[in-house]
Parts: structure tokens; C-alpha cells; sequence
């Protein structure tokens, strides 16, 4: 869809000229939402940073995928200020393929697939030790099954 108005600027613009394009007053963004109204005016207006859950709220009740809100089409910058993890995270073309593959299933497929690649997360976590310096040390012998036990939750 494309969106009417200047080129992006903020985030609070990303969202207003989104909603606009879609002829959504704030309440109605509101109901679809469950963000509140003033919030939302508030987030219009520059005057607030939402959380990445209401962003994927917002997201959601637009129907647009949720990197639109983090990239200026035109220069390819981040606009909301992240945590310099996230930002790295979602400036990752990959991080981005995966998202849109993601956005394009439908939601029982995509809880899935998010379910499946928590649980990967959380064993390879259970597997690494801090080394120091923002390094980490792959226990040995738990990704090649020779560690004597896993985590009670994964183990099955």
C-alpha cells in the first residue's frame, strides 16, 4: 500500500501517515489496537516511545509488517531508537527475510515456526557459558550428545 504524505521522518509519522492511508480515525486505530487513543496521539506527536508490543499491536491493527516502522523505505536508516542488539538485528538482511517469510504465513504456521525457533534459542542458551569480554564458551558435548544431561525442559 503506499502511503500518502512527506517521506518518513519519525515514528510518529511512520504511524499517522499509515493510519491516514487507511482512512482510520485515532479511535478506530484505538478498538482495532487495544492501544489507547491518547497514546497513540501521543506516539503521532512525537511525544512517546512505545514499547516493541505496542508496535507490533499497532502493526498488527494497520496490517503492515513490522519492519516498515523501523526502516525509511528511501534511505534504508533505522528511525526508532532500539537497543544497539535490535538495531543490528533488524538492520541484518537476513533478520528481514526471515521476517517477511514470517508475515506471509498464516498465523497457526507462524506461532509454530516462532515456538520451534524459541525453543532452538533457549537449548543453544542452555549450551553457552560467558567467556568474558561479550564472549561465550560452547559447552562441550552438549550439541553432539555426549553431555550427560540437558535441561529438564528439553531433554524430551
Amino acid at each position: 500500500m503506499t502511503v500518502i504524505g512527506e517521506p518518513k521522518k519519525s515514528f510518529g509519522k511512520i504511524l499517522y501517515y499509515n493510519r491516514k492511508a487507511r482512512n482510520l480515525t485515532i479511535k478506530q486505530l484505538e478498538k482495532k489496537s487495544g492501544v489507547s487513543a491518547s497514546f497513540i496521539s501521543r506516539i503521532e506527536n512525537d511525544s512517546a516511545n512505545p514499547s516493541v508490543e505496542v508496535i507490533t499491536k499497532l502493526a498488527r491493527a494497520l496490517g503492515m509488517p513490522l519492519s516498515d516502522f523501523f526502516h525509511d523505505q528511501r534511505g534504508g536508516k533505522l528511525l526508532y531508537p532500539l537497543r544497539v542488539s535490535q538495531a543490528r538485528c533488524l538492520q541484518d538482511p537476513k533478520v528481514l527475510a526471515f521476517i517477511d517469510k514470517l508475515k506471509g504465513l498464516p498465523p497457526a504456521e507462524r506461532h509454530a515456526v516462532l515456538a520451534l525457533a524459541s525453543q532452538q534459542i533457549n537449548l543453544l542458551k542452555a549450551c553457552l557459558t560467558p567467556a568474558g569480554g561479550g564472549l561465550y564458551r560452547l559447552e562441550p558435548g552438549l550439541i553432539d550428545g555426549t553431555a550427560s544431561s540437558l535441561p529438564a525442559d528439553e531433554s524430551a
